[in-house]
């Protein structure tokens, strides 16, 4: 078992810090990491829970949304090759909430775009709180998301990560 006499909404809380923490650490270890591989196993272990939604996402302040959205996404390498930087993670996380349907997936999608961001920058935290799960949902939302997990689908998450 991944946890013991732990309620919902730190099993939650757990997973999305975990995922983080995890993702963090592949980037950091290998610049190549081939994150799109890792996610789209991920996303096939949580795509069965997405008939259920969350009520809504939690705003965003304006001028942090706009502080991020004004970081360089893209570059050119020698060769012409357009690249993204590390703030493209950053911007994914405020995307999310903004294009998709509050789900799980898209909760553990932001955690692990916030794990690509911060092994790629080689931080430890974010500003803002873009890395805490209480930026984008609700204490209510968060236990109501956190009863569809069990034992097996953390436990898939974190095996493949």
């Amino acid at each position: 078992m991944f946890l013991y006499n732990m309620d919902d909404v730190d099993k939650l809380s757990l997973l999305f810090d975990k995922v983080i923490k995890r993702v963090a650490k592949l980037k950091r270890n290998d610049s190549n990491f081939k994150h799109e591989k890792v996610w789209e196993k991920i996303k096939k272990i949580l795509k069965p829970l997405d008939k259920y939604k969350m009520d809504g996402w939690k705003n965003i302040r304006k001028d942090i949304k706009e502080s991020i959205l004004d970081l360089p996404e893209y570059y050119y390498d020698d060769n012409g090759k357009r690249k993204i930087t590390p703030e493209h993670f950053l911007m994914e996380q405020l995307r999310i909430p903004e294009r998709q349907d509050p789900t799980l997936k898209e909760i553990i999608h932001i955690a692990f775009n916030a794990g690509l961001y911060k092994g790629s920058k080689k931080i430890d935290k974010e500003k803002n709180n873009m890395d805490d799960i209480r930026t984008y949902i609700r204490k209510e939302e968060i236990k109501k998301l956190a009863d569809l997990l069990d034992d097996d689908i953390i436990n898939g998450i974190l095996g493949i990560i």
